[in-house]
């Protein structure tokens, strides 16, 4: 299996104190980093032959064209599971407007908290509910830009994300 476990903690170390070039290209392999040990099919397949089928977890989520699609792709259950027993209870987007903003940080934030006891991943999960709001509140406007722009937009966003994700600190 391809991993990056050995070049991404140097590349990220050296990046800090280096050029744009540099933080862009250690951002890049940050972004392999995360989506190939989660997309091996030797899991499914082993789970194949044993008689298991197992759901679709990840489903090409750097095509995405906005964050809400992103998350459509990444990380399927898991954003399935904080949808049916977060999202859903605290009423989802059949509320108010005041009330959607509130319903989406707090899943983001409890997303954030999920994956670790750290300012870094609430942050990280606090920002990404920050795009979803952004990308609610102006949907229209934005889905009327041309694909790759919101395309772009999303992967540089994600990119950016990856690098705090992954920080020791903020």
């Amino acid at each position: 299996m391809l991993t990056f476990a050995i070049i991404i903690p140097i590349a990220f170390a050296v990046s800090i104190e280096e050029p744009p070039p540099i933080a862009t290209i250690t951002s890049a392999l940050l972004a392999l980093n995360a989506a190939t040990p989660l997309c091996t099919f030797s899991i499914v397949g082993l789970g194949l032959m044993l008689g298991f089928r197992f759901l679709e977890n990840f489903n090409y989520p750097y095509i995405a064209k906005n964050i809400t699609d992103f998350w459509r792709r990444w990380h399927i259950s898991l954003s399935l599971w904080f949808r049916d027993y977060v999202y859903f209870p605290l009423g989802g987007s059949r509320v108010n407007k005041p009330r959607l903003i509130l319903n989406l940080f707090t899943v983001w934030f409890l997303t954030g908290v999920w994956h670790g006891a750290n300012w870094t991943f609430i942050l990280w999960g606090v920002l990404h509910g920050v795009a979803m709001v952004i990308y609610k509140a102006f949907r229209r406007g934005i889905d009327k830009m041309p694909r790759v722009v919101n395309w772009l937009i999303t992967f540089a966003f994600v990119n950016v994300t990856w690098v705090l994700f992954r920080a020791d600190s903020v």
